[in-house]
């Protein structure tokens, strides 16, 4: 499915003028209520397997830091290594597969599963090549100085968001995600950056905290358990309008962006 660039598109259910931060997060809910239980089987699923990974790698490298009873990067061995690496990649695809989804229902052009798992195929090694290119853009902008780290770290949840939903190369993606924050940055920051950061954080927080209020009596099994559990219930739920809430930013920053010319 090629998407047009052109945000005069007659996209249904997205706001077809530039709206204010708090209306922004209006929209997004009222879609997010209305979608819900269109996209959560996938969601669930989308939350279920990269946290199921992400569990694994956490065990495998726990239980090689225990066995050296201490912190040595040669401790890392390249299974670890390809672990991880296999981790990023199945989270990369996972908030790809949602957020196509997610669009192609905003588009009120839902994708058939074979379509959709075709166009994931494709998008998953770009968006491993955009994962390196994010981590190049954010070292060297830590190391010139935090601000521009902190800046390019924004920008980031534009590029990804472009990547899977444009046919254009990554570093074309890269430079557009530049010229839609341009003048918006701190709109951006609070109408997606920041929320996302915050609640991810309040769920990590609060499975954590769900985890260890068990006595010590509970083998480390059930706190897991628990632990992963929490997560992915509290996650599944919000992963389809932290997905919504990015189209509405993308859209609203491409007409901003239209209007100014």
């Amino acid at each position: 499915m090629k998407l047009d660039n052109n945000p005069q598109k007659d996209l249904t259910l997205l706001l077809n003028q530039p709206a204010s931060v708090l209306a922004l997060y209006q929209h997004s809910l009222q879609l997010w209520t209305v979608t819900l239980r269109k996209i959560y089987p996938l969601a669930l699923a989308c939350t279920f397997i990269p946290l199921l990974c992400s569990q694994y790698v956490s065990l495998q490298t726990d239980v090689a830091l225990l066995n050296a009873n201490r912190f040595d990067y040669n401790d890392i061995t390249p299974f670890t290594l390809c672990l991880l690496l296999l981790n990023v990649i199945i989270s990369m695809a996972s908030y790809a597969t949602l957020l196509t989804y997610t669009r192609s229902l905003i588009d009120t052009q839902p994708l058939s599963a074979w379509m959709l798992a075709k166009r994931i195929a494709i998008k998953t090694p770009l968006l491993v090549f955009s994962g390196f290119l994010a981590i190049l853009s954010l070292f060297v902008g830590f190391i010139l100085f935090i601000l521009p780290g902190i800046y390019i770290f924004v920008v980031l949840f534009l590029f990804y968001p472009l990547v899977i939903l444009e046919d254009n190369n990554p570093f074309k993606d890269f430079i557009h995600s530049f010229s839609l924050i341009k003048h918006h940055w701190w709109r951006t920051f609070f109408s997606l950056t920041l929320p996302i950061f915050l609640l991810t954080t309040f769920s990590l927080s609060c499975s954590k905290l769900l985890a260890y209020s068990l006595t010590p009596a509970h083998a480390d099994t059930l706190r897991l358990s628990l632990r992963f559990l929490f997560q992915t219930l509290f996650m599944s739920v919000l992963f389809p309008w932290f997905c919504i809430q990015t189209l509405a930013v993308l859209h609203d920053l491409r007409l901003r962006r239209a209007t100014a010319f």
